[in-house]
Formats: C-alpha cells, structure tokens, sequence
C-alpha cells in the first residue's frame, strides 16, 4: 500500500478528529457563551491549533509508516471513534447540572455512561468486521463533513460581532480613597447570614475590630441570586414584573443606578465586580477579572474553552478526569503554573487580595466604590486561614471554612482603610448579594426551588461616617433595596445606621437559568417576607408570576417534557423532564403546577376534572407513599400508594374554585419522601414521589 493510497485513508479520519475536537465543538461551546470569554475566538484557539497540526502531522507519518495489515483495521476504528466523538459533541451533548453551585452531579448519569461504553465497544467491533467497507466508504463522507463544518465555523469567526475589549488598562484610581470621604459598598458573593452567625459561635471576638458596625441579623436578599439580587440594590427596587430584563438594566439602571447617582454628586466612581451586566449601563471605570498578565489571561481562556469541548465530547467515564473537581485538566494546570485564579471563589479571594494590597490615597474627591468579588461562593476550596483545601467533607462545614476565610482578608482590607486614615471618613457597607444556596432538607420548603428560606438570610452590617460604637446587633427586618434609599441621603452618613426597616420585604425566589438575560425573568413565586426570615411562618406566598401564558380551552393534555412548557405556565418541584419520551419526576415535597384556563366553552360545568397519569416511587425498600392533591389551595383527594404499576388519578374541582382565579394551580404535597441514594438503591440524591408522564384537564 503506496504512502499515497494510505494517506487517502489517514487524513479524512484525523482532519475530522482534528476539526471536531479542536475547532467544531469549542465554537459550539464559545459562541452561545462568548460573554464569558476575555477574547476572539480566532484568539483562543489559534495557538491551540497550532500545537494539534503538529501533532497531527506526526501522528499522520507515523500511521503511514505502519504495513498494510496493521494500518487498515487501525484506521477502521479511528473513524468510528472520528464518527462518535462528532455526534457526541453536536447531536447527544447533554448538560450534567451544577450541584450547590459547585460541583458537576456525575452519578445522575452513571447509567449513560454503561450505554456509552457499550456503543463505542459495539462501534469498534463492527469497524473492526467490516474494516473493508469501512476504509472504503467513509473516508469521503468524514472528508465532507470536515469540511462542512470547517466552512460553518469560519463564517461564524468572519461575522464575529467586534465588541470584545482586548486590552485592559487598569486605572490606578481603582484603587484610590479620599482622605475626606468615601462611600464603599463590599459584596462577598453568597455570604449567608447563618454562616455569619456560625462564624462568630466559633470564635466570637471575630467582630472586635469592626467598631462602628451595625449587623442587621434578620436582612434578606429580594432574589436568589445575583442577576436579580443585584440590580433591586443598585436600584432600590423590585425589578417590575412586566419589563423585560435587558429594559431594565439599560434603561432604569444606567439612569438611576447607584454609580450614575454617586458620579452625578460629584463623586469618583470605579466598579469592581463579577456581575458581567455592568459593562451594559456603567462602563467608565468597571473590571471583571484581576488584573492579570494578558497573554497569560488569554492562554488560560483558550485552555479553559478547550477543557469544556473536550468536556463535551468525550464519554461519560473520562468526564470527571477533565473535570478535575472544578479545577479542570488543562485550565487548572496552567493556573497552578502561574497563579492564575481560576474558580469563581480563587478569583474573588485574589481580588480582595489586590484591592488591599494596592490600596492608596488619592486626592480629596470624593469616592464611590463598589467592590464585589464571588467570594466565598463556592466552590468549596480554601479554609479558614485561606489554605486550598479538597472539595471533600461536609458542605457546610465546608461553607463556614470557606466564608472564615472571607472575613479574613475583608477584616485585612477594613486594617487597610484603617493605615490610610480613611476608615473614619467612609461609610462602609459589607453585604452579601444572596444566600448560601447549600441545601440540606426540603422537608419544609421543598417549593418552590432549591433555595431553602433558611439560607436567604444574608451577610448585613454597615458603618457610619465618625462612628465607634463596638460592633452591634439589631434584629429589624431588612432586605437589600434598603440599602439604596440610605446611600443617597447624605445627611445620615455621619449617623449609626441604625435606623433601616422593611416591613413589606419581598422575595422573587425564581430559579436561575442562563438564557433568561434578555426576557422577563423565569416564571416564579412572589413572596411577602415578615420579621424573622428564618422562620417558615414568615413567608406568605403572594402570587405565581407568570409570562406570556396564553389561555388554553379545555379539554386539553398537558405533558411535560424536554424542549418546555406544552399548556402549562409554569412548574415547580418538577426534575429535569427525560430527554426521551414525556413525563418528569416530583424532587420535593410539595409539586406544583400552573394553567391558565379558558371555560368559554365549558360555562355549564359544575366541576373541572384533572386526569393525572404518574408512576410512583414505590419499591421494596419503599413501599408506601401518602399524596395530598390540591386545587387553588383546596384539598381534593387524599390517597395512599403501594403498587409502583403507573395509574391514574381524577380529581373533580369545583368549577367555581377554578373561575375564582385568573390562574389555575394544581398542587401535590407528599410525607415521607425518601431518594434512592437514602434507601441505598443507588447514588441518586433526589427525593422522588411521582413519575407525572400526562395530565388531562376536561
């Protein structure tokens, strides 16, 4: 076999290899993200593509050297595997989810990773028996579709939008104070005020050198996370339920946000934070990441982007290996070559470091800054004296570890303002943007999402101009919209802050979703929050926020599935539906489902019927499972289950109850939830109740 002939076999099968793993899929990942990435895609993986080229030169002579015998049964299994790696990075890609905001959830997708080992073992087994064919037929196909995808991805570099800010000249006046006054606002991003509270148990002279500081033990965030969280601070109010939220940010923020208010009283202004929102209404003086080496920046997000396509196509069982425990194989290694932070809670760690290391006077203008690092956010790295410790251990312990070390380096930086003579003359607010988000039992507030009510209590304390009382605490209710009204009545900066109340707090406890930046925010419970926060007796269910919900006659089917809402508003309580087929699993102890009815053509009922087709969780190791039904809040039915065969379930509501509200709300409550990882079946952590595959409404 000439060297001509072998390489008509050689090159198709690893210019697709070469095409997928390095060009096609990290467009696949950049493009929808490209926000997230510091430059150009033709940036980030130019000098990757480089080193691959080469090395597929080598590998290219070196299969040509291999005889005959050899070389076409090789051959034969690289482009099966060439075929597989292009259809699991394109066609069956699938999302592992985020686990406490921290660490990918692999043993949901143990089973997957079976079906994949025995795909690509059948793959290499019929290349291997029809090796012949093989080498004959597919060389053309894989050389078409290089190409295709070569094409496809060039046009997508060539019509780049070119809004990427290459160079970054950090201003020195980030890091300048006033002698005279400075107003400072300090994020740590999901610093719970339980973790605060478990901080100062442990070791309660923590707190002697914040003189001057009021702590607000019952505040609360208005939103459970930080795209919502933090334009209501910026703003001082909720975020109006019928503007879209882009609107909001470019047109309520950038005219009425606390940067824009602060500048327009004279002050200087500079923003450090991890909210990527802000180039979109304040970008004069704004920085996301830490002041870093540029070149080195770019080859850590050209590793980083090359980590996540490598992520996506490769099986089941070498995902973790890539993963590295959030550090990331090639990412991770160049971050700890250089210093370079690379999870969200290294980079808020290392910006606290810098923004009091280079801290400095300035002139005697007054200064505005908003400091706001994702730290202690997990992920769960460092301990208490800001170590790197492993990800393993008990969550919250980890968390109290992690949030220790925050007030470290925050108690460093206020030492700092106290050097420079500043930290009498500024008011100091240090709050967090939401809580913990580290989920232990849903046994009380299993809807409407994983953010337990306990833990949206968050970190509140700020310091007057001229004040130093020994560090305080005051259990008036609070939220984060209160701080607004407070920074720009200036005759009060000089006053203990004391004096905030909220009596009609509210709580938009939506579940965040990355592609709902540019709509209104996801469908969501409203809540009114009373004093004490902790306690579920405080949190009164206002309302289901809802969009574009059309009305649906009856009789209709709903199902629930992958691709969204089919005659529903909205869903809570609900797993992610089966990526085949219909139907979801209940995770939580209270499921609840929304509609919006239209009776115009049912006027002469007396009830409405709920038909629900479900199989429960019912096995030998659980075999009873009791379930409330309820309509709009009126218990319907009561049953008990002990058979797991699927059946079905009518409930007949009053049509009355349904006509008496614009929304239609069917609601399921279940005692005694158990998962399978509790009932020692398997590593599945979610408290399953019912297998709901239709609902039927007539």
């Amino acid at each position: 076999m000439s060297f001509i002939k072998k390489s008509k076999t050689i090159i198709p099968v690893l210019l697709l290899i070469i095409t997928t793993v390095f060009y096609y899929i990290p467009s696949l990942v950049y493009f929808p993200n490209r926000a997230d990435f510091d430059n150009y895609f033709i940036n980030l993986i130019t000098p990757i593509l480089l080193y691959v080229a080469i090395a597929g030169l080598v590998i290219w002579l070196t299969l040509s050297l291999l005889p005959k015998p050899i070389l076409k049964y090789i051959t034969a299994v690289l482009m099966a595997l060439a075929l597989l790696l292009w259809l699991q990075g394109g066609g069956f890609a699938v999302s592992y989810g985020l686990l406490d905001g921290s660490i990918f959830d692999f043993s949901r997708f143990s089973q997957r990773g079976k079906h994949e080992l025995w795909v690509l073992s059948v793959a290499i087994i019929l290349a291997l028996i029809f090796q012949k064919f093989v080498n004959k037929q597919l060389p053309f196909i894989l050389l078409l579709i290089s190409i295709g995808q070569i094409v496809l991805v060039t046009y997508n570099v060539i019509t780049e939008p070119n809004d990427k800010e290459l160079a970054k000249e950090i201003d020195l006046e980030f890091y300048n104070y006033s002698p005279k006054k400075n107003v400072i606002l300090i994020i740590l991003d999901t610093f719970g005020a339980d973790y605060f509270k478990a901080i100062r148990e442990l070791n309660p002279k923590i707190t002697d050198d914040y003189k001057g500081f009021v702590n607000y033990t019952d505040a609360i965030s208005n939103y459970p996370a930080t795209k919502g969280s933090l334009p209501s601070l910026l703003t001082g109010k909720m975020i109006p339920e019928d503007k879209k939220y882009r609107y909001f940010l470019q047109n309520e923020i950038i005219k009425t946000g606390l940067p824009t208010m602060f500048e327009n009283k004279g002050y200087l202004v500079s923003v450090v934070s991890v909210y990527r929102w802000f180039k979109s209404f304040y970008k004069k003086r704004y920085i996301y990441h830490p002041p870093v080496d540029l070149d080195v920046l770019k080859q850590f997000s050209g590793y980083k982007l090359l980590d996540l396509a490598l992520f996506r196509v490769s099986p089941h069982v070498l995902k973790p290996y890539i993963y590295k425990d959030g550090s990331w194989l090639l990412s991770g290694s160049l971050a700890s070559q250089t210093e370079l932070p690379n999870m969200l809670p290294e980079k808020g760690e290392t910006m606290l470091r810098i923004m009091t290391k280079k801290a400095t006077l300035g002139d005697d203008t007054k200064r505005f800054k908003i400091i706001h690092v994702s730290f202690p956010h997990p992920q769960l790295i460092f301990d208490k004296d800001c170590r790197r410790v492993s990800l393993e251990g008990d969550s919250k312990d980890l968390m109290i570890q992690q949030s220790s070390c925050a007030l470290k380096r925050l108690t460093e930086i206020l030492d700092k303002f106290k050097d420079l003579g500043i930290y009498d003359s500024s008011l100091i607010a240090v709050v967090s943007d939401h809580g913990s988000r580290i989920v232990t039992d849903k046994k009380i507030h299993g809807f409407p999402s994983y953010f337990e009510m306990e833990s949206s209590r968050i970190l509140f304390m700020i310091k007057g101009i001229n004040q130093h009382a020994p560090f305080s605490d005051i259990d008036t209710p609070v939220s984060l919209i209160n701080l607004y009204d407070m920074f720009m009545d200036e005759r009060k900066h000089n006053k203990s802050i004391d004096y905030l109340e909220d009596n009609n707090r509210l709580f938009f406890s939506f579940r965040n979703q990355d592609n709902s930046g540019t709509g209104y925010l996801p469908d969501s419970p409203l809540f009114k929050v009373s004093k004490n926060a902790e306690s579920p007796k405080s949190w009164k269910l206002m309302r289901i926020v809802t969009h574009d919900c059309p009305a649906e006659k009856i009789p209709m089917t709903v199902k629930i599935t992958k691709d969204g809402r089919e005659k529903y508003c909205a869903k809570f309580g609900f797993a992610t539906p089966r990526t085949n087929g219909t139907g979801a699993w209940t995770e939580s102890n209270d499921v609840r489902m929304i509609f919006k009815l239209d009776l115009s053509n049912k006027v002469s009922l007396d009830t409405l019927s709920f038909s629900v087709k479900f199989k429960p969780f019912i096995n030998v190791r659980k075999k009873q499972l009791d379930v409330e039904w309820y309509v709009n809040n009126q218990l319907i039915h009561s049953q008990q289950l002990n058979n797991k065969e699927t059946t079905q379930t009518i409930l007949k509501a009053p049509i009355e109850l349904i006509k008496s509200k614009e929304l239609t709300e069917l609601q399921v409550k279940f005692s005694g939830l158990a998962s399978p990882k509790n009932l020692g079946i398997n590593s599945d952590s979610r408290k399953l109740g019912l297998f709901i595959s239709s609902i039927e409404v007539e």
